[in-house]
This record gives structure tokens, sequence and C-alpha cells, in this order.
């Protein structure tokens, strides 16, 4: 619960999340850029790969529910803010299908200010 009580309110959602991560999913990544999709695609954490290490209260949330969860720790959201604006470039030249242009402005303001102060992210993505 302390945890819980020192979340930051801040919060994004994206109405093109649902297919966006489903389909990056199931999209062929070259290597050269896996590791970062690895870790985008840990915010939400389709395939439940990452899901033995999440805390209780999040791991049973995905357990009793459609909802696929994920959470980034600090030094992830570090390296994923870092890694960003390639990952986008890298995944448009794939041809893998990519945000609108506002939300991928949205979510780098987003990522790179959690990676800033140094915090967790938590990714919920209910089932469709």
């Amino acid at each position: 619960m302390a945890c819980l009580r020192c979340c930051d309110a801040r919060a994004l959602e994206a109405d093109a999340f649902d297919t966006w991560f489903a389909d990056l999913d199931t999209a062929i990544v070259g290597r050269a850029c896996a590791g970062r999709v690895d870790r985008w695609r840990g915010l939400i954490d389709i395939a439940a790969t990452r899901r033995s290490g999440l805390p209780w209260w999040l791991r049973g949330t995905g357990e009793v529910s459609t909802c696929a969860i994920g959470l980034l720790a600090p030094h992830e959201v570090r390296y994923l803010a870092a890694q960003l604006p390639s990952l986008w470039s890298m995944l448009e030249q794939l041809g893998a299908p990519l945000l609108p242009a506002a939300e991928r402005g949205d979510w780098l303001a987003f990522i790179t200010a959690a990676a800033s102060d140094g915090r967790w992210l938590v990714g919920v993505e209910p089932g469709s």
C-alpha cells in the first residue's frame, strides 16, 4: 500500500494501443531492435513472458482478468526513453504498425518524464 500511495498520478491513455501492441507482438522484428521492442512490449507484457517478476498486486490483477499487465523498472524506463526515437524510426522502416504521430509525441514526453524522475512504469491493457 505504501508503494501505491507513492505512485505518480500522471497517466496516459491511448486508443490505438489495443491493436498496436497486439500487432507489434506478432510483427517480425530484426535482431537490431529486438531489445528495444522487448522493453517496449514489457510495458504491457502481451505474452505474459515477464509476468513472473510482477509484484503480487499486479500479478493478481492479470490472473483474475483478461488484462495484459506490465511493469518497467526505472533502469528499463531510462533505457527505453533513450531508445524510443530510434525505435519509432526502426519500426517505421520495418513497416510495423505505428501509433498516430500525436500519440507518439505524448508517449515520448511521458516516458522521458518518467525516466528523468526515476519512476517505474505500469501498463495495463484491457483484453478485447
